[in-house]
């Protein structure tokens, strides 16, 4: 089956349930040997420092702006972080998945730019526009009342910025 093969999946990953109820699910929905190229994806969700609170959040990351000593640190911080991020995300999935998955066609990919849960959907939609990802698998976390009319989930929110995307929705 070539079509399945030349699929990508996107699947947001994060440390809830419904998390990895959409990584038990992509891997049921794929049992064959042709898997599609899987993509893992966390966003990492930085706290702005104190001491740059009222700096353009977009200079933060790239260092632009601060003391080189406290640049340095925001960025050796990162990149500690993403790392730590990356092995838990790969090591969920091993749990979940252990052994279905061919090596060459599962990428773990951690990005920053998240200062707020808000964001992740439209982060997320950049990523699989990125990557070319033909789905996209998130998890269904229930929320409050307040929330659902505010902000809405991230995969409501995905079902309107993915348009050219597929978008499961997994709940628990």
């Amino acid at each position: 089956m070539a079509e399945t093969a030349s699929l990508r999946v996107l699947v947001g990953v994060d440390d809830s349930d419904s998390a990895r109820a959409a990584m038990a699910h992509v891997a049921a929905v794929f049992p064959g040997a042709d898997k599609p190229h899987l993509t893992l994806l966390h966003v990492l969700v930085q706290a702005i420092p104190p001491s740059i609170e009222f700096v353009d959040p977009s200079m933060i990351w790239d260092g632009a702006g601060l003391p080189p000593a406290l640049a340095t640190e925001t960025a050796e911080q990162i990149a500690s972080h993403k790392e730590a991020a990356r092995q838990r995300v790969q090591r969920l999935f091993d749990e979940i998945v252990p052994g279905n998955w061919p090596a060459d066609r599962l990428e773990v990919l951690v990005v920053e730019g998240g200062f707020t849960r808000a964001a992740i959907a439209e982060i997320i939609t950049y990523q699989a526009k990125q990557i070319g990802a033909d789905v996209v698998v998130v998890g269904r976390t229930r929320h409050g009342a307040l929330h659902e009319a505010l902000i809405k989930s991230t995969g409501e929110r995905l079902v309107h910025a993915c348009k050219a995307t597929a978008v499961w929705v997994v709940s628990v």
